[in-house]
């Protein structure tokens, strides 16, 4: 991770996907309860270069982690709580509103589609 973020500080971006999505291809040797960390870092990182999408679905990646770090642990109500901050911002990068008196919101196309998909 230290080595991507040394390359984004380097606007070298397309070395930056390629470490990411090696570190992604590699998680399997990361214990389950590092998984959320990574993929926390690894979005924090794709938002450092301004790929939003890619972040996003990093994000999503973190919080079902987190959701599975909570069920197997005695802590279960601040895991749920940050799980469900991720997916908060995952919505976020998706541009997605959840508030439906929002008269200004107008929802087409591609988010419109996304929408419909997640909920």
């Amino acid at each position: 991770a230290k080595f991507a973020k040394y390359l984004a500080e380097r606007k070298c971006t397309d070395q930056v996907c390629e470490v990411l999505q090696s570190m992604h291809r590699n998680n399997n040797k990361i214990k389950e309860n590092d998984r959320e960390m990574l993929y926390s870092t690894i979005a924090s990182i794709y938002k450092s270069i301004k790929f939003h999408r890619k972040a996003t679905l990093f994000t999503r990646f973190a919080a079902i982690e987190a959701f599975k770090t909570a069920q197997r642990s005695e802590e279960k109500g601040l895991l749920l709580h940050s799980s469900f901050e991720f997916f908060v911002e995952a919505l976020k990068g998706y541009r997605l509103n959840l508030d439906t008196a929002a008269e200004h919101y107008v929802c087409e196309g591609w988010p419109q589609l996304q929408g419909r998909v997640l909920c």
